[in-house]
């Protein structure tokens, strides 16, 4: 820092302090993107850590986790090494379940990875920094105020960032494509390279979180546009909830059910009414956007969701009974549990006429952290949701539930990771000569002969997907 003539330090200029911030954000992404590519590289070329899936698991995680908390724990530390800690010990945590979920991964192979795992981490991971900059030690309690602003902020953040990181490759192709109009095409072969890609992505996203970050008015301004604007989609939701329980006595349930997608229409339905129902509430230091009356009206109209979440819970028992756990019933399980918690406690706010939606904080807090825990749960050894839908699939075949040629073998060999290879390798090694446990001892065989990338289609249905893997078994 520059020194006066009496050698004391001066501060240095705000627009100084900002751009440096903003450089040192483009560094860590360079830095991330520069690992990611290693990684890739490693992958391509056969070398370590691309050769061992639970290393690689362990190090993309690793690598992801620790620059987006860190990004994302901006404003919940005062003390920056407060920060920094809490972004490594996030990134030790992710670090463990990257080796878990890297035991599936076949460097190299498309399908390997399974998606629900890497989709779980990341809501985990979204969740988990609000809470643990919300906590307040001195009061042991969360603040839920602190708790709005940093979630909110966040989700915002990430979709600006992202935005700003989109905006700024259309500026580079378009900026390439014109000065190949002129017969200079290099740039355009510059920005095609994969370690182009890998830093210039990385590093932008990092420069414009610190460029976000530095105008937290706009980003809260934006924050209470959004909100302020869907709080409105509230009465219309909740008349449609309303209607819908009215006519369901003279409808009955049978024409939901034959749907076969009674429970994804009701959780997504809940999934809407809860936002709107947050957005409205924000974070409960103001009054409600609505007149008294249509307030007093909502909260009692809130009860028409607790029918819904008991129908969507009994449509996904029933698919439950009849075809067992897959990975997908799983996480609607998660999602439907969730829904339970957030219509029973918001309907308790009518026992406590304080504020209006009154219970509303502590059931957003109790759902978190219940969230963070299932889901971590979930994607880790202990309970791993492949290794749930494997054993309970399995056991339906063992058990004669199923007939070895309608089992959905495709699960097993493609969809299951390491617990689906472990579970064929069983079945095909099985020595008993009765003819049942003999037909699925060849079924599993043929299903491991088969490589992943032959899988079949994902947007096959199972019986094609079956008729598929047969054709190729045969």
């Amino acid at each position: 820092m520059p020194e006066n003539e009496q050698g004391a330090v001066m501060p240095q200029p705000a627009h100084r302090s900002r751009s440096l911030k903003v450089w040192v954000y483009g560094l860590v992404g360079l830095l991330q993107g520069a690992v990611l590519w290693s990684l890739q590289r490693a992958i391509e070329h056969g070398i370590w850590p691309g050769t061992s899936g639970p290393w690689l698991g362990a190090a993309f995680y690793l690598t992801v986790s620790v620059p987006i908390a860190w990004y994302l724990a901006a404003g919940g530390w005062a003390n920056r090494l407060h920060r920094m800690a809490f972004a490594l010990v996030t990134g030790g945590v992710f670090t463990l379940l990257g080796a878990h979920a890297g035991q599936s991964w076949v460097p190299g192979v498309y399908g390997s990875v399974q998606m629900d795992h890497l989709l779980a981490a990341g809501v985990m991971g979204f969740m988990l920094v609000p809470l643990a900059s919300g906590y307040d030690s001195s009061r042991r309690r969360f603040d839920y105020q602190r708790l709005f602003e940093h979630s909110w902020r966040n989700a915002i953040l990430l979709l600006a960032a992202a935005a700003l990181t989109l905006i700024f490759w259309m500026l580079l192709w378009a900026g390439a494509w014109l000065l190949e109009s002129i017969g200079l095409d290099g740039f355009r072969h510059f920005l095609a390279q994969r370690s182009v890609a890998y830093l210039l992505s990385a590093g932008g996203f990092g420069i414009a979180i610190g460029l976000a970050l530095g105008k937290a008015e706009l980003l809260k301004a934006s924050r209470q546009f959004s909100l302020s604007v869907n709080a409105w989609f509230l009465p219309l939701a909740l008349t449609f909830a309303l209607l819908w329980v009215l006519a369901l006595p003279f409808t009955g349930t049978e024409k939901l059910f034959a749907t076969h997608n009674a429970a994804f229409y009701l959780l997504w339905f809940g999934a809407l009414v809860t936002c709107f129902t947050n957005a409205a509430f924000q974070d409960g230091c103001e009054k409600p956007a609505y007149p008294h009356w249509l307030a007093l009206v909502l909260s009692w109209a809130w009860l028409t969701l607790i029918p819904l979440a008991l129908l969507a819970d009994w449509a996904l028992a029933q698919r439950i009974l009849q075809h067992g756990w897959s990975i997908s019933r799983i996480w609607a399980s998660v999602a439907a549990t969730l829904f339970s918690v957030y219509s029973a406690g918001y309907a308790l706010s009518l026992f406590k006429r304080s504020q209006w939606m009154a219970s509303l904080p502590a059931t957003n807090i109790t759902a978190a952290i219940a969230l963070i825990v299932i889901v971590t749960t979930l994607i880790s050894p202990v309970a791993d949701v492949s290794k749930i839908a494997v054993n309970d699939q399995l056991e339906r075949l063992q058990s004669g539930k199923l007939d070895p040629s309608q089992f959905d073998w495709n699960f097993l060999r493609f969809s299951s990771g390491q617990y689906g290879q472990d579970a064929l390798k069983g079945l095909a090694q099985n020595p008993s000569e009765e003819p049942r446990a003999r037909q699925i001892a060849t079924l599993a065989k043929k299903a491991l002969a088969l490589k992943l990338s032959s899988a079949p289609p994902a947007h096959l249905s199972q019986q094609d997907a079956m008729d598929a893997l047969k054709t190729k078994v045969s």
